[in-house]
């Protein structure tokens, strides 16, 4: 995942806590994800600090 897409679903949890409404993550059958964008590995540490 990217940071814009950890950034964005960390606001997307605060409103939902904000509104006391649930969220489910659910993916597709056909598709795995380990859940990080590699692209990330390639920045220097300090950035990846950041995300």
């Amino acid at each position: 995942m990217s940071g814009n897409m950890i950034r964005g679903i960390a606001a997307s949890l605060d409103r939902t806590e904000a509104d006391r409404a649930v969220v489910l993550f659910a993916g597709r059958r056909s598709v795995f994800s380990a859940g990080d964008d590699l692209a990330t590995f390639s920045r220097p540490v300090d950035v990846r600090r950041t995300l």
